[in-house]
């Protein structure tokens, strides 16, 4: 989609200028962007529905005008200066892009966490209002959902760390870079929505992302060997413009709050979990295979990426004094979750 789309919820709401403006006690407009394609589970199973409830519970009619990947307010790059600016009411963004922006929410990026997207999840939800606060400013977050990535291949099925050498495998993030190079494969960063013509012209040998873009982005057709190992989680923000949120009707400041934190975690989760059991469907149908990567392998991956992560973590303690006691606090969080 590249144009803006107008979604309405509950009765028609009347035309507004652009921000969050009332248009009598019970109609609002609201400016959302995703930075995703409109068809991406994002923004079809996350953020529009949670909206939807959002309408339901409050008793506030609400028109949304969506901006998604390739609009004119779609870029995933901005999609935090222009909620902080109120260029948009609501936004989704990647803490990792533009890298370096939101350094806390960042250290979710780092790899081996832990295996379980709901834990890594959980404790992420409770750290919003203290640890990671500070990369949150100018709005109200509804939440950050954590989705995790396995590796994907074309021709070669992986059975060890030792299959990934010589493989151009797509990258989402710096960190991404670093864990396939340890190992000898060749990272290529692209967004997801190149993964597909990139795996046909034979630019890339695989992909390291999450299980949606199976079916989402029909990635099935193309990928036939995947991993059943999480190598590290994605996460991304879902917030609303401060002064948005401030100018809401009483009913619906108070069904935001109702709906942010757990209710919006379990939302996101379920999504995540449905998606990859549908990806497993799709793969048991196409003949296709899932792999599994040793706990040894596994654990001397984790050993020969540990250099990129005490870089990452001195580079970013220059900025941020405490960096490694949030990063300490996360993995104990999550292996309380896990427990």
């Amino acid at each position: 989609m590249t144009i803006a789309t107008t979604f309405r919820l509950g009765l028609l709401a009347a035309a507004t200028t652009l921000g969050c403006t009332a248009a009598s006690a019970e109609t609002i407009s609201l400016r959302v962007s995703t930075g995703f394609p409109a068809v991406h589970d994002t923004t079809t199973q996350i953020v529009m529905p949670w909206i939807e409830e959002l309408s339901a519970r409050s008793g506030v009619d609400i028109e949304t005008t969506l901006f998604a990947a390739g609009s004119s307010l779609g870029a995933l790059d901005r999609q935090l200066d222009q909620l902080q600016r109120g260029l948009v009411d609501v936004a989704v963004g990647l803490a990792v892009v533009p890298r370096g922006r939101m350094p806390r929410l960042g250290l979710i990026d780092l790899p081996f966490l832990g295996a379980d997207s709901r834990e890594i999840n959980m404790a992420t939800s409770g750290m919003l209002g203290t640890e990671f606060a500070p990369d949150l400013e100018g709005m109200e977050v509804v939440n950050v959902f954590i989705d995790c990535s396995v590796l994907h291949t074309v021709d070669r099925p992986i059975h060890g760390i030792a299959d990934i050498r010589g493989l151009r495998l797509r990258v989402p993030s710096a960190m991404g870079a670093a864990m396939v190079a340890a190992v000898g494969g060749i990272p290529v960063a692209m967004p997801q929505s190149e993964i597909y013509e990139s795996l046909q012209r034979n630019v890339i040998d695989g992909a390291i992302t999450p299980w949606d873009v199976i079916n989402s982005l029909n990635l099935g057709e193309v990928l036939h060997h995947h991993t059943d190992n999480v190598l590290f989680c994605g996460q991304l923000w879902f917030g609303f413009n401060e002064r948005t949120y401030q100018n809401f009707p009483e009913a619906l400041r108070a069904a935001f709050d109702e709906l942010r934190g757990d209710y919006a975690v379990n939302l996101a989760q379920g999504v995540y979990e449905a998606s990859r059991v549908a990806a497993h469907e799709t793969i048991a149908a196409n003949g296709d295979e899932i792999t599994h990567i040793s706990d040894e392998d596994m654990a001397e991956w984790a050993t020969l990426v540990q250099p990129d992560i005490e870089t990452f973590l001195n580079d970013t303690e220059a900025s941020v004094s405490d960096i490694r006691a949030i990063y300490d606090t996360l993995r104990a969080r999550i292996a309380a979750q896990a427990r």
